[in-house]
C-alpha cells in the first residue's frame, strides 16, 4: 500500500524506477518483515518532460547536427531526450504551398529510432539575410523593415502585419497538421517575434496583444502540444518598466511553459538571473534553460567548468537543459559534471525504502508500505502513480486482465501485448460479455479467455449493464485511493 503526493505521470514513474531500483539492498529486520531501501545507482533518466537538449538545428540549417554526419542520434550522451529542430520559416516553405518537410521529417526520425523526442522553433527574423520570412511572403505585400540583425542586413516583419500573419498562420496551420500530437513532439517554442525567435524585436516596440496574437496563432496549429514562453517578453512586450512579471504570468495562465536562453550569456552571473520571472510557471509547467553557445562561454570565460549552468539548474527547478555545441565534444570535456547534473536534472522520484511481509497466503492480500522521493530539482506533474508487479523465481509474472466487456477488443488486444511483454507464465483475458467476433479476434493473444456471454445481437458493451455512465478522472483517482488506503508508517514524498 503506496501513498504517492507529490504526483507524476505514470510513464514517468516507470522510467525513473528502472535506473534506480538497480541499486537495491535488503534488510531483514524482523523474520516477518522484509526491508529494502534502495541506492540511487546515479544513472541518467531518459524520461520524458526531463532531460538535455540538443540543438541539432539552431537557427539556420548549418546548427551543430550538421556537423556529425548522418548516423548520430545521440544514444552516448547520457539524459539527452530531445533533438531541438531550431529552424527559420524561409527554407521549409520557399514557395507559398510548397513544403521541404523532409528539412525536419530526416532527423526526426533518425532521433526517434534512438528513442528520442524532437521538439520545434521557427523564426521569421535571422541574422544571415538569406534566411527568415520567405521572399515571397514580402513579395505578397506583407509589410517590415530593413534592420540590422546581429551585424548585417534583414529584414523584419511587421508582426502586426494582416499579410504577414495569414501566411504565417497558413504556414503554421501546415506545420502543426504534421507533427501536433505526434507523441514524439516534446515542445514547440513561440519563436516568430523577433531575431532568432527570442522575442526582441529590432524596428520598433509592439505591445502585450501582438504576443497574445502569436501566442494564439501557435495554440491554434498545435492545440495539443506544450508551448513555450521566452524570457525576453517580459522585457520587450511589457507596458510599464515593471511589467514584466505580468507579462510572464500572462503567458503562465495561458499554459505555457518557460525557457531562458541568456544562462552563461554574460560575465556577471546576475544579469542572467531570471528566476522571478520563472517563477509563474514552475508550479505546472517545466522550466527549459538554454545556455549560450559553449565556444562563446568559454571566450568570454562565462562556463566555469559547468558549475555556472549546474547553479542555475538548482535556482530555476529546470526539467531542461540544453546542449549549445557539439555534444560528442561537450561530453568529453564535461563528462563528470554531466554526470554530476544528471543527479539532480529534472524529476528523480526514487524509491526512499519498501517493506511487506516475509510471507503471505494465496488468501490474504500483500499490505506494500513505502517511502518516496523526489531527489530532482524540478517537481513533479500531477498525475499516476506507484505500480508494482509479482515476478515467480523464474522472473516472469502471471496476469489477469479483465474489462467490462469487449467491443472491439482494440483496447484489450493493446492491453495484452504490453503485459505479454514482461513475460508472464500465463495470460488470461477475462471478460463478462463481449461480441462474437471480438472475442475471437482477441483470442490468439493470451492463452486463455474467459467471456461469460456472446450474444449475436451485440452492439455496446453499455446494453447489458443497468447502469453504465461514463468514468472521469476525479472518479478514478477517489476510487484508486480508496482500494489502497496507507499502511502504518506510509511516507508520502
Amino acid at each position: 500500500m503506496t501513498r504517492f503526493g507529490a504526483g507524476c505521470r505514470a510513464a514517468r514513474l516507470a522510467g525513473s524506477l528502472v535506473a534506480i531500483v538497480i541499486g537495491l539492498s535488503a534488510v531483514s529486520p524482523a523474520a516477518d518483515r522484509v526491508v529494502v531501501r534502495p541506492a540511487d545507482t546515479g544513472a541518467a533518466l531518459d524520461n520524458p518532460g526531463m532531460g538535455w537538449v540538443f540543438h541539432h538545428y539552431d537557427n539556420g540549417l548549418g546548427g551543430y547536427g550538421r556537423g556529425l554526419g548522418p548516423g548520430y542520434d545521440g544514444r552516448e550522451f547520457p539524459g539527452l531526450t530531445v533533438a531541438y529542430l531550431r529552424l527559420p520559416w524561409s527554407p521549409i516553405e520557399p514557395e507559398e504551398g510548397s513544403f521541404n518537410w523532409s528539412i525536419l521529417d530526416t532527423p526526426i526520425d533518425r532521433y526517434a529510432a534512438a528513442g528520442k523526442r524532437f521538439a520545434l522553433r521557427f523564426t521569421v527574423l535571422e541574422s544571415d539575410p538569406r534566411e527568415g520570412t520567405p521572399t515571397w511572403v514580402r513579395d505578397a505585400g506583407a509589410k517590415g523593415s530593413e534592420v540590422t540583425a546581429d551585424g548585417r542586413a534583414n529584414w523584419e516583419p511587421d508582426y502586426d502585419d494582416p499579410v504577414f500573419l495569414a501566411k504565417l498562420e497558413a504556414f503554421l496551420t501546415a506545420a502543426g497538421k504534421r507533427y501536433d500530437g505526434d507523441p514524439r513532439l516534446e515542445f514547440v517554442d513561440v519563436g516568430t517575434l523577433g531575431i532568432w525567435g527570442e522575442g526582441h524585436p529590432i524596428a520598433r516596440k509592439y505591445g502585450l496583444a501582438t504576443l497574445e496574437r502569436h501566442i494564439d496563432l501557435h495554440r491554434r496549429a498545435f492545440p495539443r502540444s506544450l508551448l513555450v514562453a521566452q524570457d525576453d517578453w517580459g522585457y520587450n512586450f511589457r507596458a510599464t518598466k515593471d511589467g514584466s512579471l505580468a507579462v510572464m504570468q500572462m503567458a503562465a495562465q495561458a499554459g505555457l511553459a518557460f525557457r531562458d536562453d541568456t544562462i552563461c550569456v554574460y560575465p556577471d552571473p546576475k544579469t542572467d538571473d531570471n528566476t522571478a520571472l520563472a517563477a509563474p510557471f514552475r508550479p505546472h509547467r517545466p522550466i527549459i534553460l538554454e545556455m549560450a553557445h559553449y565556444g562563446h562561454t568559454k571566450n568570454k570565460n562565462t562556463w566555469a567548468g559547468g558549475d555556472r549552468y549546474r547553479r542555475a539548474m538548482e535556482a530555476y527547478g529546470a526539467a531542461y537543459l540544453s546542449i549549445h555545441a557539439n555534444p560528442v565534444a561537450f561530453l568529453a570535456e564535461n563528462r563528470d559534471m554531466i554526470a554530476r547534473i544528471n543527479r539532480r536534472l529534472g524529476y528523480r522520484i526514487r524509491l526512499v525504502e519498501a517493506a511487506w511481509p516475509a510471507a503471505v497466503t494465496r488468501a490474504g492480500g500483500l499490505p506494500i508500505a513505502a517511502v518516496w522521493a523526489n531527489a530532482g530539482v524540478a517537481p513533479c506533474l500531477p498525475g499516476g502513480h506507484p505500480t508494482w508487479s509479482l515476478h515467480d523465481a523464474e522472473g516472469r509474472v502471471h496476469a489477469v486482465l479483465v474489462d467490462d466487456g469487449l467491443a472491439t477488443g482494440a483496447t484489450m488486444i493493446a492491453a495484452l501485448h504490453a503485459v505479454r511483454a514482461k513475460r508472464p507464465a500465463k495470460l488470461v483475458c477475462a471478460v463478462p460479455v463481449g461480441a462474437p467476433d471480438s472475442v475471437r479476434k482477441v483470442a490468439p493473444y493470451a492463452d486463455a479467455v474467459v467471456c461469460l456471454a456472446t450474444p449475436p445481437d451485440f452492439y455496446a458493451v453499455g446494453q447489458f449493464y443497468g447502469s453504465f455512465p461514463q468514468v472521469d478522472d476525479d472518479e478514478v483517482t477517489a476510487i484508486l485511493r480508496r482500494a489502497t488506503p496507507a499502511a502504518a508508517g506510509d511516507g508520502e514524498a
